[in-house]
């Protein structure tokens, strides 16, 4: 456990004028969180700046007008939560969870479990024995008609067997997708049509890689891959409705399907452009455009299986003044920042359990007033960069902080000088 004291170069010139004012207020992060920043381009008045959980960041950025967002908050593996000054805004109690749906999250249903017999990557996969087996979201996703991939590896062991083993429907009228093994065929069901018919393409206890995505090259055009190698495309203009998604039945918890599965991932984008591609030779990371991604990684005979996809942003814009109060995230937060263009006031700023940095960054005019600016629990660092006169109170750090520091410009004036400050 570390503790520094901090240090203010204090940028005065010989008649006392100073360059930025900056004033930030209970900005605070918690459990995993990359960074908490705030930066003035304008007026800023962030007030309980909070992240906590699995959230990616939490920005308050502001461009040239008057924002008051209040109690903008992102919890639950939420991408980002961004506030963009370019006109009036007064926003209050703006949830990012509310926003952007709850995460999906995904159960068994019957023997469905981890195992470690088999995997392509992680050294397990998703075992399903196909005698009522299947892993099912408690959450809804709708395709709606935009792009989309769904992507998987699956190892059959059984090469008779006619059984789904993704089913995005809730109803045969439902133009969601589905994915089935009818011998060593591979069908692409949307609705109750048959979309692609592809022969020989399951093996017994091979892998095989599976890949259906719409989008390029024109945006109703589905396709269908095998180990990276485009098989058919078709030009479809229909859009789907939200339901649960099924993995190793359809949607009625039936035709079940026998094998393993292993890297299961539904993205928001097409993620192959209607062309050929290697498959990925390692895990897929993370990204704001994967809401679903299964590793299915964990001890065998688990039944957790945790979905490792994120969401996308929620933003607000406006144009000038930004004043922020009680913007907040939850879990694995990777920043929560406020920027602004004159007077940025900023109290109690804070992070705290395994944060990367907490940080109020350049001004551009006035002073620079922080009060109570502190973090503990493995922060990486606390800073304060301002363009002029700065006043920290109460900055300090506990629990294995690499550094907590206040920085100023330096005025090339004579009568630059350094001011100890009080952790």
């Amino acid at each position: 456990m570390f503790g520094f004291t901090p240090f203010a170069q204090s940028a005065f010139s010989d008649n006392g004028v100073v360059d930025v004012s900056v004033s930030i207020t209970g900005v605070s992060a918690a459990a995993q969180v990359g960074a908490v920043t705030a930066r003035n381009v304008n007026r800023v008045f962030p007030t309980g700046v909070d992240a906590t959980t699995s959230v990616g960041s939490i920005d308050s950025v502001t461009g040239t007008a008057v924002v008051s967002p209040t109690g903008v908050a992102a919890t639950g593996a939420a991408g980002q939560a961004s506030v963009e000054a370019g006109a009036i805004v007064f926003p209050t109690g703006v949830s990012a969870n509310a926003l952007l749906g709850p995460e999906i999250v995904f159960s068994g249903v019957g023997d469905a479990q981890i195992s470690t017999a088999q995997s392509k990557f992680g050294g397990s996969s998703l075992l399903l024995d196909g005698t009522g087996d299947s892993v099912v979201s408690d959450g809804t996703y709708n395709f709606g008609g935009d792009p989309f991939t769904v992507d998987m590896w699956v190892r059959p062991t059984s090469g008779t067997q006619d059984g789904v083993f993704f089913d995005s429907r809730d109803s045969t009228s439902n133009n969601a997708i589905a994915l089935r093994q009818s011998s060593d065929n591979l069908l692409v069901l949307r609705g109750n049509t048959t979309l692609f018919n592809i022969n020989a393409v399951f093996s017994v206890d091979t892998w095989v890689h599976v890949a259906v995505t719409r989008g390029d090259p024109f945006g109703n055009t589905y396709s269908v891959f095998v180990n990276g190698v485009k098989q058919d495309s078709t030009l479809f203009g229909v859009t789907a409705t939200a339901a649960d998604i099924h993995i190793g039945s359809d949607f009625n918890g039936s035709n079940n399907w026998e094998g393993y599965i292993d890297e299961l991932r539904v993205s928001t984008v097409d993620q192959y452009c209607g062309s050929d591609f290697t498959p990925e030779t390692s895990a897929y990371t993370s990204g704001t455009n994967s809401p679903v991604l299964l590793h299915f990684d964990g001890t065998n005979g688990s039944t957790d299986f945790v979905n490792s996809g994120s969401v996308d942003a929620v933003t607000i814009s406006a144009d000038a003044n930004l004043s922020v109060t009680g913007v907040e995230g939850s879990g694995a937060v990777g920043s929560v920042t406020a920027e602004a263009g004159a007077d940025v006031p900023v109290t109690g700023l804070e992070a705290t359990s395994a944060v990367g940095s907490v940080t109020i960054v350049e001004g551009q005019g006035i002073n620079v007033p922080v009060t109570g600016v502190s973090a503990t629990s493995a922060v990486g660092s606390v800073s304060v960069t301002a363009g002029a006169t700065v006043f920290p109170t109460g900055v300090g750090g506990s629990g294995e902080v690499r550094r907590v520091l206040v920085w100023g410009r330096i005025n090339p004036a004579p009568g630059t000088v350094w001011t100890e400050i009080a952790a």
